[in-house]
């Protein structure tokens, strides 16, 4: 599990990474956190576009903070305010059986 933040000043390209976050299966916390179940390969080419694309020579104070959390951690977060569904599906996945 991997929580995502990013600080990007231009428009286009901030919205260009909030599309290639929710993309990758990653679900919006705030306007610009998210977090994400990335497998190795998956994890591997988001990482990828992200260097490609933030902190160039064109947008030297942009940045991105990357941190891999367990799914314990993602659960002890404490919410003030109400929590999007799509974070209580992240954080308790129902079961479900299909016969």
């Amino acid at each position: 599990m991997y929580l995502i933040a990013y600080d990007i000043e231009n428009d286009r390209l901030r919205t260009k990474t909030a599309d290639q976050l929710l993309a990758a299966g990653c679900i919006r916390l705030q306007k610009s956190v998210f977090a994400g179940e990335l497998d190795g390969a998956l994890f591997k080419k988001v990482e990828s576009w992200l260097k490609k694309n933030v902190n160039t020579a064109k947008y030297p104070d942009d940045k991105v903070l990357i941190l891999d959390v367990g799914p314990e951690t993602m659960k002890a977060m404490q919410w003030i305010g109400t929590p999007s569904d799509e974070w209580q599906l992240l954080t308790n996945p129902p079961d479900v059986l299909f016969l």
